[in-house]
């Protein structure tokens, strides 16, 4: 009998063990899962983010007739010049354009060569990111939105375009970027923010 008590216990004190440590395995791997698709996002943004950083620098008077850099500026959709390989549109300048591909942030470059696709979003260790929405916001020098856009109060995304003769004004660029797992069954923002070179200033 007291051989069979002493087993009893034992396998009660090993269920408790493995369903506690099945539980925290779950939880790992959700926080790993969530960490990824974060890092995803990020990696895309981050990429966009440098490259539009590259507008206008190393600009030059005679290339007077690109300007300005900044091409079309939209809630989900932002076009520029930026001399990021030789042989460009304008001067040096290839044409670059950020927007979504149904579920994909993607470039799309214009130069020389003709024009490129290139789909930012990154495969995650468990599945492919899906991007929901991008969203851009633009500013001028005194940190205002640009006329013709709008930030709703409370809200975090921006409606309305900049027109032709507003995109000079553009100093600074807010993106941010929804992805979306099947697995967490949640939306994820990420964010970040470009700023326009002090060199290519009027």
């Amino acid at each position: 009998m007291e051989l069979l008590l002493a087993l009893v216990i034992l396998a009660v004190a090993l269920g408790a063990l493995f369903t506690a440590t099945s539980a925290m395995a779950r939880t790992w791997a959700v926080g790993q899962h969530r960490v990824g698709v974060q890092q995803a996002g990020r990696a895309s943004l981050d990429w966009m983010i440098r490259r539009i950083r590259l507008a206008g620098q190393g600009y030059e008077r005679r290339w007077a007739g690109c300007l300005p850099f900044y091409k079309e500026a939209t809630p989900t959709k932002f076009a520029f010049l930026a001399d990021v390989a030789p042989g460009g549109v304008c001067g040096p300048f290839e044409r670059l354009e950020y927007t979504l591909d149904g579920n994909r942030l993607v470039e799309r470059m214009t130069g020389s060569d003709g024009t490129v696709l290139r789909a930012l979003t990154p495969a995650e260790e468990v599945g492919e990111v899906t991007v929901t929405d991008l969203n851009l916001c633009y500013y001028d020098l005194d940190d205002q939105l640009v006329p013709d856009q709008s930030l709703a109060a409370g809200a975090e995304t921006c409606s309305g375009s900049v027109q032709t003769g507003k995109l000079a004004d553009v100093f600074r660029v807010k993106v941010r970027v929804r992805v979306w797992s099947p697995r967490l069954g949640e939306e994820l923002v990420v964010a970040s923010q470009a700023t326009r070179r002090l060199e290519v200033l009027p």
